[in-house]
Order: structure tokens, then C-alpha cells, then sequence
């Protein structure tokens, strides 16, 4: 079963069930009420899965804004027991922005991919 949210100008939200994966897209980088909105909608599918993993898809925008949204989700997610797999897809300056965070989260595992290697992001979380 897929599971869907989204706002329109903001990102989108799917979950996949049967795989316990949830993939986001972000479109712009979130405003704190958008990034709560994400966050709630994930923690929902979390408890409807138990476990699951996360593939996101960062937005097209300069590298200062990676950091932020990666610390920001960093944060959220550093006390979880229910995440196993985190893949972040985005060009390579998002991607030294996550590994300079990748430090604060040990019981998760973490990579980064190239906007062009979408399809293996989809298969290391197990989508």
C-alpha cells in the first residue's frame, strides 16, 4: 500500500509499505513550518511501518543551504530507534554537507548519491 502527502509549492511525501521506505522530495529549502509539517507526516508513517527507511530528494539550491536542512533533520532523527537507512540524493555539495554531520548519528546509516544515481539510492534503502 503507498501513502501520499504533499504541498504542492513545498515537497511531497510517499510511503511505501510493503517496503517500509519514505521518500521525500523537497523543492525548496523548508520553511520551519513546512519542515515541521515533514516531520510529522514522517513520524505518522514511522508508527504505521514500526521501521523504515528514508530516501531524500534535496532541492536544486546553493550549498549554504544544505547545511541547515541537514543539521535541522539530523537533529530530528538522532534519537530514533525506528530509522535503519537514511539516503540523501542531491549534488555533491549537499553531499559534504551531510558527511560533516554523519559524525552525530551512529546507530544510523547514512550515504549520499548524485542527482543521477537516484535508482541506486532507491535500492539501498529498499525501495
Amino acid at each position: 500500500m503507498q501513502f501520499s502527502a504533499s504541498n504542492r509549492m513545498s515537497f511531497t511525501i510517499t510511503g511505501l509499505e510493503q517496503a517500509r521506505v519514505i521518500e521525500i522530495a523537497l523543492f525548496t529549502v523548508p520553511t520551519r513550518m513546512v519542515y515541521d509539517e515533514v516531520v510529522s507526516q514522517v513520524d505518522a508513517l514511522l508508527r504505521r511501518f514500526e521501521r523504515g527507511n528514508v530516501l531524500i530528494q534535496l532541492p536544486d539550491k546553493p550549498v549554504w543551504t544544505a547545511f541547515p536542512v541537514c543539521r535541522k533533520l539530523i537533529a530530528t532523527v538522532k534519537e530514533r530507534q525506528d530509522i535503519d537507512r537514511i539516503a540523501f540524493v542531491g549534488d555533491w555539495r549537499f553531499a559534504n554537507a551531510i558527511e560533516s554531520l554523519r559524525g552525530a548519528i551512529t546507530h544510523i546509516a547514512i550515504e549520499s548519491f548524485e542527482p543521477d544515481e537516484q535508482q541506486a539510492a532507491s535500492v539501498w534503502v529498499g525501495a
